[in-house]
């Protein structure tokens, strides 16, 4: 197979939220997307328990200049390709509020700020059982093969 139809080796993936059953908030690890042009964000979704209009989880991207955790701000609605709310000023992408029709759903989103580094947090209003992950993906490497 030519390296131009291998996609393996020409994106990176990065664990930015470990699956697990989420009960709270939950801080997504940072990435660096040093040496790539293009990053996206997939939120897995399982099956949830509990959410409603009053029990949601906010999906929200943020960005940063440095990995430090406080540093982090709300991307713009503008930086984020495919965003389920468009009026959002704080980073928010997706509200997960009605378990069966949000339920075992991979969810995508495009990042074109800035920024060098970038996550998703999930933050969670009132009480649910969600189980979840979220991976970046890394493109258009400066440099591939790409490792």
């Amino acid at each position: 197979m030519s390296a131009g139809k291998d996609l393996v080796n020409n994106v990176k993936f990065v664990q930015v939220v470990a699956p697990a059953s989420l009960t709270a908030d939950t801080t997504g690890t940072g990435v660096d997307r040093k040496g790539y042009e293009s990053a996206a964000l997939e939120v897995n979704v399982g099956n949830t328990t509990g959410l409603t209009t009053a029990n949601t989880v906010a999906c929200k991207m943020l960005e940063s200049d440095s990995t430090g955790s406080t540093t982090y701000t709300a991307v713009a609605q503008s930086d984020i390709v495919n965003s389920d709310s468009t009026s959002s000023t704080d980073g928010t992408v997706l509200l997960l509020n009605n378990s069966t029709a949000q339920e075992n759903t991979i969810y995508s989103y495009g990042y074109k700020g800035a920024k060098r580094y970038f996550r998703m947090d999930l933050d969670e209003t009132g009480t649910a059982t969600f189980p979840a992950s979220v991976t970046a993906v890394l493109g258009s490497a400066h440099v591939a093969p790409v490792i």
